[in-house]
């Protein structure tokens, strides 16, 4: 899977009477096909993604959220590293309000999420990510989720973005049920009509 992402797309149609769309996140400004060719060399989504999927759109309709969803697994990379590209798909109008990497952990390893982080490697910073306990759209049950919203925002002008995760997996030994992936949340500016 050199340089392509698999994108599985979530769509809530429940739009209320008004949308007031208020982002400080990236606005989609090109229009591009959502849904493109995919090839046959392509890595299928992990397990771990595709039941993360139905969790949150399930979680999503009893909410009656107003959002798209975006899962990006993992591309490959330099061992111990996990890349996603910084240029994503969307929709026209849309902007991007969260991203978050979801680490996937087996269910019996209790104490381990207190010493997890995360450590962007491309672009190189210093500082180490706890995971984010605030509320967000996706289901509880997909992973230890990290909040990368704004190191990614800020490293769009680099074709990937990685990260590491600490300390070394090696260390904590097979905490990992899939590898980690990537999902974005977006708002769509209802235009007038």
């Amino acid at each position: 899977m050199t340089g392509r992402f698999w994108s599985l797309e979530l769509y809530c149609w429940f739009l209320p009477a008004m949308l007031v769309c208020v982002s400080g996140g990236r606005e989609c400004t090109e229009k591009s096909s959502l849904l493109t060719k995919v090839s046959r060399n392509m890595d299928m989504p992990s397990e771990c993604v595709l039941s993360c999927t139905g969790q949150t759109y399930r979680q999503m309709l009893k909410k009656r959220e107003v959002q798209t969803v975006r899962f990006n697994p993992t591309s490959p990379a330099q061992l111990g590293q996990h890349c996603w590209p910084t240029k994503m798909k969307c929709g026209l109008g849309e902007h991007l309000q969260n991203v978050y990497i979801m680490l996937p952990l087996h269910d019996g390893t209790p104490g381990v999420k207190e010493f997890i982080g995360l450590r962007p490697t491309f672009p190189a910073q210093q500082e180490t990510l706890w995971p984010h306990h605030s509320q967000t759209a996706l289901s509880n049950d997909c992973g230890l989720p990290f909040d990368v919203t704004h190191m990614f925002i800020a490293s769009e002008s680099h074709p990937v973005f990685c990260v590491e995760i600490v300390p070394p997996l090696a260390t904590l030994g097979r905490v990992l049920k899939c590898p980690p992936f990537l999902v974005t949340t977006w708002l769509k500016q209802l235009l007038p009509t």
